[in-house]
């Protein structure tokens, strides 16, 4: 029964809504010329008559503007808001080169690192021998007329780091140290102590360990002394074709950035091969 008032109430809605907006036109669509006439007719006097029927005009044309604006509806709104499949895609892109690059730039900080520190480590170590020479007038050996390399299989270079510590190891005694090599128990240097092999010397809090100084990748330090005292020392023990002697009388060497290059797992000894200026790290150089 109240269906057809309601269906009058709506219809009487609407044609009112017509009639403002047929109002709205008729005040929109003045034309400016007369604008201006009736600025010049009101004169300087009613400038604020103008002013009020200007922006009249102005604000019918905005309500026009935004009445007629669809309206979003919201399955509209959700369609928007969803990713399209080459969106998806384009977007998983931009992170994996993004990805990528970090990772580079990553690997290439923490290798610019690990050298750094293994020149660093060489560095302390040539020191820690020129000091003892300073103080005890000879190298810190037992005795040699030939050149010595410390750093392979058979002769590792706990023995040179045991002495520069003050510090017993496998191939050195404390009865050794206390009475032969470093009689007045001076430590010429404080290494990093590892419980791993790699970065420092392999002395485990808990006991044990070689005593060995790995550089960062796992590779013993080669250490090369000038035994017989001829201002120089023999590196070809380490690099095969290196025949000129290098002129100094303590030198170190790192190998492992080579294996960081090659990609390859570097053994507890150096092996003996050609040298490479761009991977091998020398101590004077």
């Amino acid at each position: 029964m109240q269906k057809p008032k309601a269906n009058a109430s709506k219809k009487k809605r609407m044609n009112h809504r017509g009639h403002e907006e047929h109002r709205a036109k008729t005040e929109v669509f003045i034309p400016l010329f007369f604008l201006r006439v009736l600025r010049v007719l009101c004169g300087a006097n009613h400038l604020d008559a103008f002013a009020l029927c200007k922006s009249r005009c102005h604000h019918a044309i905005l309500g026009l503007w935004f009445d007629h604006l669809p309206m979003k509806t919201a399955r509209s709104r959700r369609s928007h808001s969803a990713f399209t499949l080459i969106e998806l895609l384009v977007v998983i892109s931009i992170i994996a080169i993004l990805a990528s690059l970090t990772f580079t730039g990553v690997g290439s900080a923490m290798l610019s690192a690990r050298r750094l520190q293994a020149k660093n480590d060489m560095s302390q170590i040539a020191l820690g021998i020129t000091s003892y020479y300073t103080e005890y007038g000879k190298y810190p050996i037992a005795s040699g007329t030939t050149d010595l390399t410390f750093g392979t299989q058979s002769s590792p270079n706990d023995y040179i780091i045991s002495v520069l510590r003050d510090k017993p190891s496998t191939s050195v005694s404390q009865a050794t140290l206390d009475t032969t090599l470093n009689p007045r128990q001076i430590q010429f240097m404080q290494p990093k102590l590892v419980s791993l092999k790699k970065g420092g010397v392999y002395a485990p809090s808990s006991g044990g360990g070689d005593g060995i100084w790995y550089d960062p990748w796992g590779t013993q330090y080669a250490v090369f002394i000038d035994a017989d005292y001829a201002g120089d020392i023999d590196a070809s023990t380490i690099f095969t074709g290196m025949t000129t002697k290098p002129p100094f009388s303590v030198g170190v060497a790192s190998r492992g950035y080579y294996y960081a290059k090659q990609n390859a797992t570097p053994p507890g000894s150096v092996p003996a091969q050609a040298y490479d200026s761009k991977t091998d790290l020398l101590s004077w150089q």
